[in-house]
């Protein structure tokens, strides 16, 4: 008996980039709490919410929290990692992938911070002073994905200003008044 494809599938199998599908299964771990991320309420580190309270969490939620924040570390790895030319590129695919927010925004890398903050916080919130081991790395990571962040930003902003510039200085506008 010759089994293929088309017997064992309804859909064509289609191919997927690897990095794709690892973003999409990291993203799909923050289903239960996502929302509360993109909206910035989980993760802070505010001095009212300097652990995670794990009452925001659903039951079971606290693993997927490990795993995504573990698959976040890994990915800002690849967005942070300055001696490779085709890291643009990388970042440019995870960020593709990440989710949006109920306006239509992505989440961008601020969701990738905010998760990896709130990871950071409920790991230190477990397991106490031995954390710094695990913790030291990920806030390194953290600067590193802000510092990017802030990059785009300068760069959309210095876009908005210069189109503003040209269509300020644009022949078709009357200065006169």
């Amino acid at each position: 008996m010759i089994i293929n494809e088309s017997s064992l599938c309804v859909e064509p199998i289609r191919k997927i980039p690897g990095l794709t599908w690892l973003v999409r299964w990291v993203v799909s771990k923050t289903t239960g709490f996502q929302n509360s991320v993109m909206k910035g309420s989980f993760g802070s580190q505010d001095e009212t919410n300097t652990a995670i309270d794990t009452n925001e969490l659903k039951a079971g939620e606290e693993e997927n929290l490990v795993i995504s924040g573990n698959g976040f570390v890994l990915l800002a790895c690849l967005m942070v990692d300055h001696e490779h030319v085709s890291s643009g590129s990388i970042r440019d695919s995870i960020l593709k992938e990440l989710p949006i927010d109920s306006d239509g925004n992505s989440g961008g890398i601020q969701f990738m911070i905010k998760t990896l903050k709130a990871f950071c916080n409920f790991y230190h919130y477990s397991v106490g002073d031995l954390s710094v081991a695990v913790i030291a790395p990920v806030v390194k990571l953290i600067t590193g994905l802000e510092e990017i962040n802030e990059a785009e930003q300068q760069a959309k902003w210095s876009q908005i200003y210069n189109s503003t510039l040209s269509l300020c200085n644009s022949p078709h506008i009357s200065q006169d008044g």
